[in-house]
């Protein structure tokens, strides 16, 4: 009997249609004379779908020998649905529950980056409560505290697209409000101007425990600061980047060190911030988007790796180790 594959996509509006495009894709690589492939999808309040019918979550894994995830919603990121393809011991692509917690609360991962004496911009976190209670509050302590300008955020790495560098009171003020309606926690960062670069590692590629794609560099088209890059056709990017082979070199040893700090398994993704004395990690995805516009993906041609053999890679990895 061939091993049974289940991809997991779906979540809500806005990173539903991004899903689809990694499940198609995914589901269009995989070997068909090797494995049965199905496919559940996740709806926005966490039921489970097969065909358009609901399915409990007993009998949906009932016959999963290995869960591939292409969610780009919470669900998926911050460590749900891992937790449950834990509990009936499912291998799966990525990080385990935790580790996936962890890259999806900027806050923690900025702090293991300390940790680790891998550099990332001063941060504060700070509580949001409901009704905008404290919102006055809070700006009028970082406006007198924070040195102008910096960033909010929320402090989940799915809200990326709330991300706001503010300048002055008001700014502080309206960009609290607005993230509070989406987050519980607001991320206070320093403000570092400079080239933005992200780098993917995978494990166990090539004869290497740990290998560093080549730097994407992403030529901003405003004036942004975030954690993640959002969406890549929203910007130019460049594949290999522009960088010098000295930075390209510090790059690729900070995504391994970045990747190994949280605990990363498989593969992952980490953002920079690169000034002309230091590279600031930002945040490391340990999800990273695979439809076809994706940086990583556009990191796989580069080194002559295409999805097939990445997927493939990911299933057989999880299946001899389980």
């Amino acid at each position: 009997m061939k091993p049974h594959i289940t991809i997991f996509w779906g979540g809500n509006d806005t990173e539903r249609s991004v899903s689809k495009k990694s499940f198609e894709e995914v589901y269009g690589v995989i070997d068909l004379s090797r494995f049965e492939v199905d496919s559940i999808e996740v709806k926005q309040d966490g039921s489970w779908f097969i065909n358009d019918a609901a399915i409990a979550i007993e009998t949906a894994l009932i016959t999963t020998d290995y869960a591939f995830i292409a969610m780009r919603e919470a669900y998926g990121r911050d460590g749900t649905l891992q937790k449950i393809l834990d509990e009936y011991r499912i291998p799966y692509n990525g990080s385990d529950a935790l580790t996936t917690h962890i890259g999806f609360m900027k806050s923690a991962t900025k702090a293991l980056y300390q940790k680790h004496n891998i550099k990332t911009p001063i941060y504060e976190t700070h509580s949001l409560d409901p009704g905008h209670q404290n919102t006055k509050s809070l700006a009028d302590y970082l406006f007198k505290n924070f040195p102008l300008p910096f960033v909010l955020k929320p402090d989940r790495c799915d809200l990326s697209n709330h991300t706001h560098i503010v300048e002055n009171f008001n700014q502080i003020e309206d960009a609290l409000t607005e993230i509070e309606r989406s987050c519980k926690r607001v991320l206070v960062e320093q403000y570092v101007k400079g080239r933005v670069a992200s780098v993917g590692v995978l494990e166990n590629l090539r004869d290497q425990q740990y290998y560093a794609l080549p730097e994407t560099e992403i030529v901003r088209t405003h004036n942004m600061s975030d954690s993640t890059v959002g969406h890549p056709e929203e910007h130019e990017t460049l594949c290999p980047g522009s960088f010098d082979q000295t930075t390209k070199a510090l790059l690729a040893e900070l995504a391994i060190k970045a990747h190994q700090s949280i605990g990363a398994s498989g593969y992952s993704m980490t953002d920079f911030i690169v000034t002309p004395k230091h590279a600031y990690a930002l945040g490391t995805d340990t999800l990273p988007d695979l439809s076809q516009n994706a940086l990583i993906r556009k990191q796989f041609d580069v080194v002559g790796l295409d999805l097939k053999q990445f997927v493939a890679h990911c299933i057989e990895e999880a299946l001899t180790q389980r």
